[in-house]
Formats: C-alpha cells, structure tokens, sequence
C-alpha cells in the first residue's frame, strides 16, 4: 500500500476520510466536511478539520439542501432536496480505507484487545466479527461465539480497532434505503428495482449487478497491469537516467581532473624548460663575453706597451738641437715603428654577435592559447545520402576554420529493431581500443563529411562523429542519427551478355535466341549465353530475385568480373552458381567442382542473399524461404551477380525476370 496515503486524504481536513461521499466530478470528501461547507458557504468551514477527526456521523434525517464548491477542481456541487444524503457513499473507498488502516495497524504490531473478556488487562483479541462489532480473544471466541447455531452465518475477521465502514450496503440515491441491486449500462451507476420500474433509468438497459462487476473488475484490473508496466519501465528508466546522470558526473569529474594533471605538467614542462633555456644563455652569454675580455686584456697589454714608447718619442720630437736629434732619432723611430706594429687589424672579436641567443615561443603561445575541448560536431542530416552499400555522413562543426586543427572519427553499426531499441544508444568508441562496442571505426578524417562503402543494402545504420583536438582536446562525441540504405538495385549488363542473350524491358528480361551478329566485340564479352549484373558488391549483405516461372534450363550464380568467359559461371576459378538441369534436379558448380541437388517444387522465384563480409551466398525459394544451396566463400574481390541461359528441348526458351530493389527478407 505504499503510496496510498494521499489517494486516501481528504483535501479539506487533510485525514483519512471519514464516511467519505462520493461528488458528481468523481472527487471525494469527508461527510462531516460537506456539512461544514453547507454550514458555512462562503469558505473552508472553521473546525472542519475537528468535525472529520471524531467518529462519523448517521446521516441527517433533516435535508440540508444547497450548494458548494469542490475543494478540488472548484466544480460548483448542486444538492437536491435530500442535501448531503442525497450523495453517494463511497464504500469501495472506505473499504480500500479501511484495509490500509489494518495494515497500518498491523505494521505497527499494536495488539487489539478483546471486548468481551472479564480479563485485566483484557487478553489480545484473534478475531473480530462484522456483524456483532466485537472483537474476541481465543477463549471468549469459543464461548460467547461459538461457528454454529445463530452465529454460524456472522462474518469473522482479522481483529479490527474500529468497525466505521463496515456497513457494506450501498443504497439507491434516488430511492432512499433501497438497496441496489442493478447496474444501468447507459449510465453506468448501480440503481435499485425501483430505477427500473418507475425510476429515471426506466427505458435504460440495465444488467445484474455481479456480472457488470466481474466485467468492469477485469478491466480495471487490465489497465492497473497496464500501468504497472508502464510505471515499472518508467521506474527502470528512470534508473538509467540516474545511472547516466551519475556517469556524466563522473566523466566530468574525471575529465577535469585530467584537465588539472595534465595543465599542470603543462606547467611543469614549462617551467623545466625556462630552467634549461636560462642555463644556455647563462653559458653563451659566459663564452662569448670570455672571449671579449681576451681580447681587451691583449688590448690593454698594446697599449701600456707603447704609451712609454709614445711618450718618450714625443719628447723626441721637441728636441731643437740637431745633432742630439739626429744622434737617436733612428732608435727612436724603430721603437714607436715596433710598438705600431702591433696594433694590427683583427676582426676576430666582430664575428661574435651580440645576439647569438634569441627566442621566439609565438607557436607555443598559439599552441597553448588554442587548447581547448573541441566543438561537439552536429551530423546534417539534409546534407547525407544512401545508396545501396553506401553512405554519405555530412557534419557541421562550429568554431572550425580552414586551419583548423580538428579531426574526426566516424563510427558505425548496423541497427537491428529489437524491442529495446528505442531507448538503445550507440557510444563512440573512438578513444577507447578496450571497448567491446561493436562499432566500426574510420580513423583521422579530415573535413566535414566521410563517404562510407560495404555497407549491406536495405538495412539501418547509426552513425556518430567524434572530434578529436590535435593541440590536446579531448574527444567530443556528436548524438547519433541512423540513415537506411537503399535495396540493392542492378539490370542485366548488355557489355558482358553472350551473343545469343536478348535482352529487354530496360535490361531487367533476358531470352536465350539466335545470335545477334551486330553486337561489338567487347573484352568483358561472355563466349557462353552467360550474362552479369551492371553492379558489383565489395561488402555488406545484399539481396535479389530472379523469375524462373519460364525458365527450363538456366543458371544463377555470382563471380569475380575477371572470371572465365569461355566457359559457365562456376564452371572455372572465381565462380559459384546453381544449374537447373532438370525438373527437380540442379547442380551447384563451386569454381569448377559440382554436385547433384534435388529441390522440389520448381520456384517460381528464386532469392539470392549474398552476404560478402559473412563469406555465403544462399539461393531459396523466394515464396516459401526454403533453402536450395549455400556456398560458403571467403571472397577476395568484387563480385557480380552472373546468370546463364539454355533453350531446352523441342527448342523453348528459357526466359529470366530480375527482380531487384526489394527489401530483405527477415
């Protein structure tokens, strides 16, 4: 009874109700309530609450006509002359009230004490009867109600603490203490005799009142299954939802946390390395001005040398008296001569650059500045396209420019309907190489669009893009869309077929006939009346029909376009293919090896699936199902549906209708 409480709580007094009556708008309310709003129209009646919580009253043997509003949809509830009598009891409801205070009571283990016992205390009661309104223990149940005699017919119940509700009789409300006893079907309320005699349901049809309860009883009890389904998905869902709100959380919490590590060795690195750099300029900075001063010590030592000399050869050149000047004047010439000698050109110091260190982190600054998780793309659904094996997913991509440094994963799988595939979610799993997600994976695309091939015809696809930052962004996923491709279409290929092939109905009817000498030769002609479809399959699962209502001798088959065209398809390497030899016997050629089938009735359609990535291609009857041959290949390259053609005996043709573009059969 979990959850009952409210259904069961009067919207007035906010109890349980008591002698609850049933409104003309369906809702309830407390007897003692009613009179209260009659008592006092203008509002919620004071003590309301007070007057519910006692026992509740017998009904007034006076009428107490008027008005009110309901507490709950405020629907105006006109009264007739009987006022509150004249309103129903709701006795399912005071019985569904009554159970959920026993169970309460019960839950509570309180014990009820025997009515009847000259015990102190009295011992705890094991039954109650409904009809005396006592309840009994063990001993003065045996002794005052013993279940024969008067009392045999008295119903005994689980020990009650309040017999209010027991009274299971609903009475007529137009025929007052007229118990019902019909069920009037135009209306659908319960009615007495009188109703139908000279009562207001007079011409209605009515029916007994214990069929139309077994009746609305199921079908209540069909629509409280139906809702207990629908509450315990919606319960299960909600599950989920928490489950994934909670995995959100989590991711996020992961992601940011990653996030925090992953900047900080950011940092760190960034740090190391402005350690290192200072260090290299430190050293270049100590050689290079090491040398510098090299060379200004060699300087300074030149020039102390010579600026005695220079002095004393000035001094020289002040002397007046020619004899003494002429007397040293080459001495002194050839010290100032020695001394200039050694202040040579040296142009070694100008080779060292004042700037032989320099830095630039202008990419790393845009590396780092561009860091960021990348925009989740959005697939543009109006910008894809399907064929048969083949798909175009188109993605926008916000904040994406010509340099950006963005790639994108494109996963796949193929979308098979089961009953929970509505609430099914395809999770790219680009990132995660332990993931056991089926998806197919293409790697590292550059653009806004992927042209996916392979894919089987006539079936659903979903499809996710995943966005990858190559300056360290994470992968953000786009939601999934699913697309379907279309049923493998193809006609007879008029390049391939054998001269005495005709072929017709835009290539889809094909005649074995006399020869037709105007065909140009052409190297993929077949020599044989052998023809192939314009189309060939490199994967996925794939399907078509051939009808054979008019075809006596003929061959259906597959193989590689490089196969033999001298001989029948499966006659040589690269080809596999049923033969109809006879009534009800064929041969399957396997690339030149063959085996006698027996398949009875001759179909008047036959199915071919070929399903290249699974390696078979199975031939059935197209009506029935029935298998005719399965060849299992391990196929290499490209292949082609293949067809041959014999006129039979007495010279009749042989006719072959393709029938292609047709869904796949389940």
């Amino acid at each position: 009874m979990e959850g009952l409480g409210d259904e069961l709580t009067c919207p007035v007094c906010l109890e349980l109700y008591t002698c609850p009556l049933l409104l003309p708008c369906q809702h309830n309310l407390c007897r003692r309530c009613a009179e209260a709003f009659l008592e006092a129209p203008a509002g919620e009646p004071e003590g309301a609450q007070a007057a519910c919580s006692s026992e509740p009253a017998p009904p007034s043997p006076e009428d107490t006509p008027g008005s009110f509003a309901c507490p709950t949809c405020r629907e105006e509830v006109h009264l007739g002359d009987r006022g509150v009598d004249g309103l129903r009891r709701n006795l399912l409801l005071q019985n569904i009230i009554d159970r959920f205070k026993h169970a309460q009571s019960q839950l509570k283990r309180d014990a009820v004490p025997c009515l009847v016992c000259d015990a102190a205390p009295p011992r705890d009661a094991v039954k109650s009867c409904s009809t005396c309104k006592l309840s009994y223990c063990r001993e003065c149940l045996q002794l005052l109600h013993p279940s024969r005699g008067v009392l045999a017919n008295h119903q005994l119940v689980a020990p009650m603490e309040s017999f209010d509700g027991m009274q299971k009789t609903v009475v007529c409300p137009d025929h007052k203490n007229k118990p019902v006893e019909l069920y009037c079907m135009e209306d659908s309320t319960p009615v007495c005799s009188l109703c139908k005699l000279v009562g207001k349901h007079k011409e209605h049809d009515v029916a007994a009142l214990e069929e139309v309860f077994e009746s609305k009883k199921e079908d209540l009890q069909k629509v409280v299954e139906e809702m207990e389904g629908k509450m315990e998905k919606e319960t299960t869902k909600i599950i989920e939802l928490e489950t994934k709100k909670a995995a959100i959380e989590s991711h996020g919490a992961q992601v940011k946390s990653q996030i925090q590590t992953e900047c900080n060795a950011l940092i760190d690195i960034i740090r190391e390395r402005e350690v290192a750099m200072v260090a290299k300029v430190d050293e270049v900075v100590k050689d290079d001005t090491s040398k510098i001063q090299t060379f200004i010590d060699n300087s300074e030592k030149k020039v102390k040398s010579a600026t005695s000399c220079l002095a004393y050869a000035k001094e020289a050149v002040k002397e007046t008296d020619p004899a003494c000047f002429l007397q040293s004047e080459q001495l002194v010439r050839g010290r100032v001569e020695q001394s200039t000698s050694m202040f040579f050109d040296d142009e070694e110091h100008t080779r060292i650059p004042t700037d032989r260190v320099s830095v630039n982190l202008s990419s790393a600054k845009s590396l780092m500045k561009g860091l960021d998780l990348p925009h989740a793309p959005v697939i543009s659904s109006e910008k894809c396209s399907a064929t048969a094996g083949e798909v175009t997913v188109s993605w926008d991509a916000d904040g994406q420019d010509s340099d950006s440094k963005t790639s994108f994963d494109l996963a796949y799988i193929e979308w098979e309907t089961s009953d929970d595939s509505g609430v099914f979610e395809l999770h790219c799993s680009c990132d995660d190489e332990s993931s056991d997600d089926p998806a197919i994976i293409v790697q590292n695309i550059r653009g806004n669009f992927s042209v996916v091939r392979g894919l089987s015809s006539d079936t659903k696809y979903k499809f996710q893009v995943c966005a990858t930052d190559d300056s360290g962004g994470g992968v953000c996923p786009s939601a999934s869309v699913s697309m379907v491709t279309l049923p493998f279409f193809f006609r007879f290929d008029p390049e391939t077929a054998g001269k005495r092939l005709h072929l017709s109905e835009r290539n889809t009817r094909a005649v074995k006939g006399d020869a037709i000498p105007s065909l140009p030769e052409v190297p993929g002609r077949f020599k044989t009346s052998t023809v192939f479809g314009d189309a060939a399959v490199s994967g996925g699962r794939h399907y078509w029909e051939v009808g054979t209502e008019d075809a006596r001798y003929y061959l259906l088959g597959v193989a590689y376009g490089d196969v033999s065209r001298e001989v029948n398809v499966g006659e040589s390497a690269g080809g596999w293919g049923i033969e109809r030899t006879s009534g009800d016997t064929y041969k399957a050629h396997d690339e030149g090896n063959s085996c006698e089938i027996n398949f009875s009735p001759h179909p008047d359609k036959i199915g071919v699936i070929l399903d290249y990535n699974a390696g078979f291609v199975t031939f059935q009857d197209a009506n029935s199902k029935k298998v005719i041959h399965t060849f299992k290949v391990k196929f290499e390259r490209p292949v082609y549906p293949a067809f041959s053609l014999w006129i039979g005996l007495g010279g009749i043709s042989s006719v072959l209708k393709l029938h292609t573009g047709v869904s796949m059969p389940q």
